[in-house]
């Protein structure tokens, strides 16, 4: 699933575009609730909508390790995103730079 503070339109939007709807099962945008990252409740809510009581979040900023500490959740890290903190400063539990790597680190988190 997706959980990003983007709106919900558009997100889906870019994934189609990008072939890479089919990937995922749900999209929570920043518009869908009232609130928005780095709430947990909107973290919360994608993981409803995939049928998961919990999961690992993966995401590339402040807000999103802010999000993950918040829900509750294990965090990692894609370095390759925006960021003005260091990785070791948001302590993700995992982190990597090339979306080869991140099945990998997902199998050994579950």
């Amino acid at each position: 699933g997706v959980c990003t503070n983007k709106p919900e339109a558009i997100s889906r939007a870019i994934l189609a575009a990008l072939d890479l709807a089919p990937f995922f099962d749900d999209i929570v945008g920043g518009d869908r609730l009232p609130e928005r990252k780095p709430d947990p409740r909107p973290l919360h809510a994608a993981f409803a909508a995939l049928g998961a009581p919990s999961g690992l979040y993966v995401g590339d900023s402040e807000v999103d390790a802010e999000t993950a500490g918040a829900a509750g959740v294990p965090f990692v890290m894609f370095t390759g995103g925006y960021r003005s903190k260091s990785v070791e400063e948001l302590a993700p539990v995992a982190s990597f730079d090339d979306f080869a790597g991140l099945a990998a680190i997902v199998a050994a988190r579950t």
